[in-house]
C-alpha cells in the first residue's frame, strides 16, 4: 500500500495566483469606522481554495461556514488576519491563519456587502 504525500507541487494545474490586500480603517459620512481594502496588494499566493466542510471548522465557525473557504499555503509571505482576497468575483476576509510545521492554513469568510 502506498501513501500519497501532499506537497506544494501537487495539483499545480488546479492552482492560481491570488492577491492578498491589507486593510485600513476609514470613517464614513456618519463618522462610523469601517475596514477598507488597500489599493496595492500585500502579497500574491499560488494556491487553490476549498469549501469548509470538516467538523472542526463547523464547530469553530458555526453557520458562517456556508460562506467560507480555506487554502493550504506554503512559504506564507505575510498573510495577516483581516487581509482581503478576491475569490469568484467577491471579496473575502482572512478570519484565521493556522501555522503548521510545513504549511499554513488560511481561512476566509465572504465580506458583508
Amino acid at each position: 500500500m502506498s501513501i500519497m504525500t501532499l506537497t506544494q507541487d501537487k495539483f499545480k494545474e488546479f492552482k492560481a495566483d491570488y492577491q492578498f490586500y491589507g486593510t485600513h480603517l476609514e470613517k464614513d459620512k456618519y463618522r462610523n469606522e469601517q475596514s477598507v481594502k488597500n489599493d496595492t496588494p500585500r502579497c500574491t499566493v499560488n494556491t487553490m481554495w476549498h469549501p469548509m466542510t470538516d467538523a472542526v471548522s463547523v464547530a469553530e465557525y458555526g453557520r458562517d461556514i456556508a460562506s467560507m473557504y480555506f487554502a493550504i499555503v506554503y512559504d506564507n509571505p505575510g498573510i495577516q488576519h483581516n487581509d482581503v482576497v478576491t475569490l469568484f468575483g467577491d471579496d473575502y476576509e482572512v478570519v484565521g491563519v493556522k501555522h503548521f510545521n510545513t504549511h499554513d492554513r488560511v481561512d476566509v469568510k465572504k465580506k458583508a456587502a
